[in-house]
């Protein structure tokens, strides 16, 4: 009777096959993507905070790059000064003017 009882579910199980295939394709592209979605790594910044993010970081170099300008033109100064020949009355040392003789 066991044996009856489970040929029949056989049969049945495979007659239901064109069925059931579509179906369980279906079901199984959903659950994996699903569990792809699940892990793949969030996006690190949305499109346009990425665009205000590298506006912000543009907009800091420039400042930066003013900055390193103004004190290299400094520096050439000083640099240019140095090598004119000092004459005394000319040249301040800690705001005093050096005096001759």
């Amino acid at each position: 009777m066991k044996d009856l009882l489970k040929a029949i579910l056989r049969k049945a199980w495979r007659a239901t096959a064109p069925v059931r295939r579509p179906i369980a394709r279906k079901i199984h592209a959903h659950i994996t993507s699903c569990v792809d979605a699940a892990y793949r790594p969030p996006a690190v910044v949305m499109p346009d905070e990425a665009f205000v993010l590298m506006d912000q970081v543009v907009r800091e170099l420039v400042r930066l790059q003013r900055q390193v300008d103004t004190l290299q033109e400094s520096l050439d100064a000083l640099a240019h000064e140095r090598t004119k020949p000092a004459i005394a009355g000319e040249f301040e040392l800690m705001n005093e003017r050096l005096k001759a003789g």
